[in-house]
């Protein structure tokens, strides 16, 4: 098969950063919002950095659910606030805001998609106007000017 550049890191992208994406929706599709209240700030060594994260409590079918929020600083101990979950599995929940729902969606797709913008770009790497031939024996691409 043959391909032009901008066709194959389109198929690239599609391949490689848009899972991310895919699993969020679907995500968010079984999900259900509810208020929850903030219990306590905690201290805790995550991946070698010192740092706080909240402890948020939700009540759902007369269990209460206990899980960790990220602590931005703008919350108050015993404050009320959107939370979003998992119908199937309320210990899956997150604070509803932007940073939390989709901050890690967004750092896991951006590393493949800076990586692929990268080698995109530069044209040392694939040169302007090649074409991309996909083999089945090695060197598995080829490029053609």
């Amino acid at each position: 098969m043959i391909f032009r550049k901008t066709t194959f890191f389109l198929l690239l992208f599609a391949i490689l950063v848009l899972p991310f994406f895919a699993w969020k929706i679907i995500w968010l599709a079984g999900a259900a919002k509810t208020k929850g209240v903030i219990q306590f700030r905690s201290k805790g060594i995550t991946t070698s950095l010192d740092g706080t994260y909240l402890v948020v409590s939700f009540v759902v079918n007369k269990d209460t659910v206990w899980f960790h929020g990220r602590d931005r600083g703008s919350f108050a101990e015993g404050e009320i606030t959107d939370v979003i979950y998992q119908l199937h599995n309320p210990e899956d929940a997150r604070l509803n805001d932007f940073a939390s729902v989709w901050g890690d969606t967004l750092i896991y797709s951006g590393i493949p998609f800076v990586i692929l913008l990268m080698l995109f770009l530069q044209p040392s790497i694939v040169p302007w106007r090649s074409r991309i031939r996909i083999v089945r024996h090695s060197p598995y691409l080829l490029l053609e000017s």
